[in-house]
């Protein structure tokens, strides 16, 4: 499979790692954040990271202040109300604010100590190509 990522953040993924694979369309990076597009309008925003690394077998980012990740939960029909919204706000090094809109609802803090913002692994060799980054761009 082709740009395919499986995401973690914070230490929390959808499913068990390899089970939430989702097909990257676009990746932009720039001074505001990371953007990730996958197929069926599925989204992923990094807001200010930190020790960025964009490798061919995924994505890797140390710190963030926040992170919004908008999917389909899985096994449901991919329609407006199935769509669901989860943010991370980091509130210290060792804490971040999950808050869940959409499919279902959460509102709570979780210890995220020695976990990374974000780890999307994968095989993004041609999304890096397409996207115009450099094979381990840091």
């Amino acid at each position: 499979m082709k740009n395919y990522l499986s995401l973690s953040i914070w230490g929390f993924g959808p499913g068990r790692p390899h089970d939430n694979a989702y097909i990257a369309k676009k990746l932009l990076l720039n001074e505001d954040g990371l953007y990730l597009s996958f197929e069926d309008g599925e989204e992923c925003r990094v807001f200010r990271p930190e020790g960025v690394v964009l490798s061919d077998q995924g994505i890797r980012i140390e710190n963030a202040e926040k992170i919004v990740w908008k999917f389909y939960c899985y096994g449901e029909p991919q329609r407006e109300a199935a769509l669901t919204t989860i943010t991370w706000q980091r509130i210290d090094r060792q804490q971040v604010r999950l808050s869940a809109r959409g499919w279902f609802q959460q509102d709570q803090i979780l210890s995220v100590r020695g976990e990374i913002a974000l780890s999307a692994f994968g095989e993004i060799s041609g999304l890096l190509k397409a996207s115009g980054f450099n094979k381990d761009q840091k």
